[in-house]
């Protein structure tokens, strides 16, 4: 008989476009990733090439909209970086002047004005299976990016798919350039079929799948880029007869000790019906 995981606790959600006063119930807002900064949660989607500013307490809507110089790609992914306020934002996977698939980042200053835009030093099998979550680690006068591959060992298919092989890959910036330095190897412990969110506070880590429907907390060592321990794994809440109803969950964030918030993809065609209740909403969880 299977274990049972402790089960994180709802404290508040939202409707993405409830909060943004230009879009409307047929908007589509496909959550990829969020930050905090001060009280303010920054959400990108991968059909959206801006960021969407919304007010942390979600009351001042009038405030909430999106900004920034719009891209041709979505983005899957938004990490701030601490240190100087500035946003990197990811997209996926994409064919580079090599005809390789690789990542690109588009680096914002604080004010979301554009600096640049950089290949990440690593090759996918295809152009929809790449990195799905990103942080920034500030170190002394270092600066890296982790991103974290979507499917198991970094692969595709069904052996993307084959549980026990997470990987995030760590990049260090080099001039104009971001070299490929380490990779962090997560616990064989984590059985997600994929991978769609990170993020990093201190030593704490935590990433989210969306179609195992959890969320793993980690504590990572970043003088040795290695996880300590096994961490611990937690259930989203299911429906009230028991059914998953989060299976849309991409990007995550460190809000407090004991809170996240995580935003919520577009359900699919081929998803339950019930996942559209929950899909393309913004979302505030306790850790129990």
């Amino acid at each position: 008989m299977a274990k049972s995981l402790p089960t994180l606790q709802l404290v508040d959600e939202w409707k993405l476009h409830e909060l943004l006063p230009m879009c409307g119930e047929d908007s589509p807002l496909e959550a990829s990733g969020v930050v905090q900064r001060g009280d303010v949660y920054f959400v990108v989607c991968d059909d959206i090439g801006q960021v969407a500013r919304i007010n942390r307490d979600f009351e001042h809507i009038e405030k909430n909209g999106f900004f920034g110089e719009p891209v041709g790609y979505g983005f899957e992914s938004i990490a701030c970086s601490g240190r100087d306020g500035c946003f990197f934002l990811l997209i996926e996977a994409l064919p580079s002047e090599s005809g390789e698939f690789k990542a690109k980042v588009v680096e914002w200053d604080r004010k979301f004005g554009h600096l640049a835009e950089y290949w990440l030093d690593f090759t996918f099998e295809e152009e929809n299976r790449g990195f799905e979550g990103l942080a920034v680690v500030d170190r002394d006068e270092a600066r890296f990016l982790l991103a974290l591959c979507e499917g198991n060992m970094c692969r595709a298919g069904k052996k993307g798919r084959r549980p026990g092989g997470g990987r995030i890959q760590v990049f260090q910036q080099v001039g104009d350039e971001w070299r490929h330095v380490e990779t962090i190897e997560l616990p064989t412990s984590v059985e997600f079929e994929d991978y769609a969110g990170l993020a990093l506070d201190g030593s704490r880590i935590a990433i989210v799948s969306q179609t195992s429907a959890g969320l793993w907390i980690g504590s990572l060592d970043t003088s040795s880029w290695t996880i300590e321990g096994d961490g611990q794994v937690y259930d989203f809440p299911p429906s009230s007869k028991g059914k998953t109803v989060y299976g849309n969950v991409e990007g995550v964030c460190w809000i407090a000790e004991d809170r996240i918030v995580v935003v919520s993809d577009r359900r699919q065609s081929d998803q339950p019906k019930r996942y559209r209740e929950k899909d393309q909403s913004i979302h505030v969880f306790e850790i129990p």
